[in-house]
């Protein structure tokens, strides 16, 4: 059974997102209190406070570099912060950006942080590339399409999106050009790319994961054992397993090898996010 280290007290309503820094000695929370905390993961102390005048924040994230997060927000915005260790700007707004016209439900910077790519429920410009340094738009992928999530690749050379039907694209980053479709019977939920950019791994309402060859676009395993909504999903460091948690309650880790469940973790209620320390 699993083992509660430490819990993180103070936003007023619930939280919807946390995630560690790359280095592991920071943790970043978002609430629908509108605000995003910074803590301390040894201490646990609160380092900072970041709030907006916007209402509910929907998620959050750090660059790779550990320098910057960003926060989203329902009303289509979204804040880029300082989060660089020990700077007396920690925690301080860099900028806001309002571009886009709907809902922005995902967001994740470049490996080499010098790229941010945003989500949104507008589909005149659904998947937006930018230059964190500035928030200048640099290239637009899937006009006309509904998305639910996009990612970077490491290298940065592809754009993968989950629309919210049955199918996972990928598109060249810099022309926005389509490459390829991954189709699902059953409607795509997400999609995690592997730490070398080789494969991708998706899940669908099958309550099914599927791991994909992401240069050809082959079905490389099928990794069923969940009975209900897969709720997130991340490739182990070691690049030899993926973890997925569900809403049946239980972390499940899976054989990339061999597409097998290798170990079970049975929490005993709905599990929403899975994180790995780095």
């Amino acid at each position: 059974h699993g083992i509660c280290l430490h819990s993180f007290e103070g936003h007023q309503d619930k939280v919807r997102a946390a995630c560690f820094s790359p280095s592991g000695a920071r943790i970043l929370t978002c609430s629908e209190d509108g605000t995003a905390k910074l803590w301390d993961a040894e201490s646990r102390a609160c380092i900072a406070t970041m709030s907006v005048e916007i209402g509910a924040l929907t998620s959050c994230c750090f660059s790779p570099n550990g320098q910057r997060a960003i926060t989203h927000a329902l009303d289509g915005s979204f804040h880029l912060w300082n989060t660089e260790m020990g700077s007396v700007f920690e925690g301080k707004l860099v900028h806001l950006c309002r571009e886009h016209r709907g809902t922005v439900m995902d967001a994740s910077f470049s490996a080499d942080s010098s790229k941010l790519l945003t989500t949104s429920l507008d589909t005149s410009c659904p998947v937006l590339l930018w230059d964190p340094e500035d928030c200048r738009r640099l290239q637009s992928f899937g006009p006309g399409i509904q998305m639910r999530q996009a990612m970077l690749t490491p290298g940065g050379d592809q754009v993968v999106t989950v629309d919210v039907e049955h199918c996972v694209r990928a598109w060249e980053t810099t022309t926005g050009i389509l490459l390829r479709e991954l189709a699902h019977d059953a409607q795509a939920l997400s999609a995690s790319i592997s730490l070398d950019g080789m494969a991708v791994l998706t899940s669908s309402a099958d309550n099914i994961l599927r791991l994909w060859k992401l240069d050809s676009g082959d079905l490389m395993h099928v990794l069923s054992g969940h009975t209900d909504e897969v709720t997130s999903m991340t490739f182990h460091p070691d690049g030899e397993q993926v973890i997925s948690s569900s809403r049946d309650g239980t972390l499940r880790s899976w054989s990339m090898s061999g597409g097998e469940c290798v170990r079970t973790l049975e929490i005993g209620e709905a599990i929403t996010l899975v994180a790995l320390s780095p």
